[in-house]
């Protein structure tokens, strides 16, 4: 297996990871300081401040992490391809766009959901996730 993480549940819970993965064409750079940022703006949170003490990140690419709000993520910033073989896996796809994504993509991208003090309904952590990723 490449660099990918092997499969676990989510923060020790029952049921699937939630997370969402975004193959990239080049990779990104991404730290904590940045990281902290577009957490910021995407769910209007205060980060690594005085105010929300328990709002942080840390970590240095590629493995991050998140805390905010009583909920942890897990952030994979890699620079190669998430599959061994993108050409093979590509072949794979029927839709033309995803097989020419997958195909092309040089590095991904990961935001994973490791838990909550509090139990969340799947939806709302997709959600999160996903204008994370959008930033």
């Amino acid at each position: 297996m490449g660099p990918r993480r092997e499969n676990r549940k989510s923060g020790g819970q029952d049921g699937p990871t939630i997370s969402l993965v975004l193959l990239l064409s080049e990779p990104r750079f991404l730290d904590e300081k940045s990281l902290a940022k577009l957490v910021e703006k995407a769910w209007d949170l205060p980060m690594n401040s005085a105010q929300k003490p328990e709002n942080s990140v840390a970590g240095k690419s590629p493995l991050l992490t998140i805390h905010a709000e009583g909920r942890a993520f897990v952030v994979q910033n890699v620079d190669a391809p998430y599959f061994d073989e993108p050409q093979k896996a590509a072949g794979e796809m029927r839709e033309l766009r995803l097989r020419k994504v997958v195909g092309e993509h040089r590095a991904w991208l990961s935001v994973e959901y490791a838990g909550s003090d509090k139990r969340e309904l799947a939806g709302k952590i997709y959600q999160l996730i996903g204008k994370l990723i959008a930033e």
